[in-house]
């Protein structure tokens, strides 16, 4: 069994078993894009682990204009 996704090679993910896999499909969909940025925002949040999501989500409650910007997978706590 492969240890990537052939999906998304650039995810690693172990064990590579059909929990994961689920997983990645889910937070990681194949045909996701980016969506196109806008002209000027209030925050922008580098990293999706736990203070980047709750930065984030705190921003867009206020009702500011918030960019968050993963490389990898959200949600990262280690």
């Amino acid at each position: 069994m492969p240890e990537t996704s052939t999906l998304h090679p650039e995810v690693h993910v172990l064990p590579w078993d059909s929990h994961n896999q689920r997983l990645v499909e889910n937070v990681h969909p194949p045909e996701w894009t980016n969506p196109e940025p806008k002209d000027k925002y209030q925050l922008v949040v580098i990293g999706a682990g736990t203070g980047g999501l709750v930065s984030a989500a705190i921003g867009a409650a206020l009702g500011g204009r918030v960019a968050l910007v993963e490389r990898h997978l959200m949600g990262a706590t280690a």
